[in-house]
């Protein structure tokens, strides 16, 4: 560029950072807000003498120990899930042997089996998971933490009520 339209567009610039500046002042300043330096402290003698303040020292908080009670010898009650088989032994009725890994998504009410001890089972959205009788509902359980297994067999009873209700056994 150069020539006329080269100055046009210096003005062009130069006429925003201008303008922009002014144009902030005036949107505070409609705001109540006012640019002002703050005014200097004004240091006012005093006639009498005033003796020194004594310093007070500044206050810490107080640290209190409390020793944590003994432990007793009462034994502590844990609650341990156990199966609910129906009469057969077999926590659900008719189920269908499955093949791990397994996935299943949607509504219904199924129950399954399988002998291999599964990595992880995994649900969402689910009315009811039961392996075994215990409830693992919308849960994600590691194959170390399952029931054990019914006649080396577990079983697992679905009940879902979503078409986005889902379980995979991996």
């Amino acid at each position: 560029m150069t020539g006329p339209s080269l100055r046009v567009e210096y003005i062009r610039r130069l006429r925003w950072w201008l303008i922009l500046p002014l144009a902030v002042l005036l949107a505070f300043s409609w705001r109540g807000v006012r640019f002002r330096p703050a005014p200097d402290p004004t240091v006012t003698p005093t006639a009498a003498a005033t003796a020194p303040s004594v310093a007070q020292a500044p206050s810490t908080p107080t640290l209190t120990v409390t020793a944590a009670p003994p432990p007793s010898d009462t034994p502590t009650s844990t609650h341990t899930p156990t199966p609910t088989p129906t009469s057969t032994g077999i926590p659900c009725s008719n189920p269908t042997a499955i093949n791990v890994p397994f996935t299943r998504d949607g509504s219904g009410d199924f129950c399954w089996s399988f002998s291999a001890t599964p990595s992880y089972i995994n649900s969402w959205n689910l009315a009811q998971l039961s392996i075994n009788g215990v409830d693992f509902t919308n849960k994600w359980v590691s194959g170390g933490n399952l029931p054990a297994k019914i006649n080396g067999l577990y079983y697992v009873h679905y009940v879902g009520t979503y078409a986005w209700s889902h379980v995979e056994i991996r």
